[in-house]
């Protein structure tokens, strides 16, 4: 959604998503969810959940080098010995609810 105009049309955006959002939740008895791939997701949004220590037990440099490994299938939640410490272990549950979230066969292994 881009900037309003006048006060009129932030009133009138405010009362369409207030309908929307009700309607919403009137029907959410009847409204089956979609568990399909809903996009692709970048590096960055793997990166957010890695302990970024850059310690180099998975072969790599950089926890973003292995973000991007990850990415291309190349590295696995299982390859990052520090993320697998109980210490992060909400980091890894998070993870793995994101790539379940976009359809990842990563989140399965």
């Amino acid at each position: 959604m881009g900037q309003v105009l006048s006060e009129e049309d932030a009133i009138k955006v405010l009362d369409y998503l207030k309908k929307l959002i009700n309607g919403v939740w009137q029907k959410r008895e009847s409204i089956t969810p979609i568990y399909e791939r809903k996009g692709e997701i970048k590096a960055k949004d793997i990166l957010d959940f890695l302990p970024r220590t850059n310690c180099h037990d998975c072969g790599l440099p950089t926890c973003f080098a292995f973000a991007m490994a990850m990415m291309r299938g190349q590295k696995h939640l299982k390859d990052c010995a520090v993320l697998n410490e109980p210490e992060f272990a909400q980091d890894k549950e998070a993870l793995v609810k994101l790539l379940q979230m976009v359809g990842s066969e990563e989140a399965a292994k």
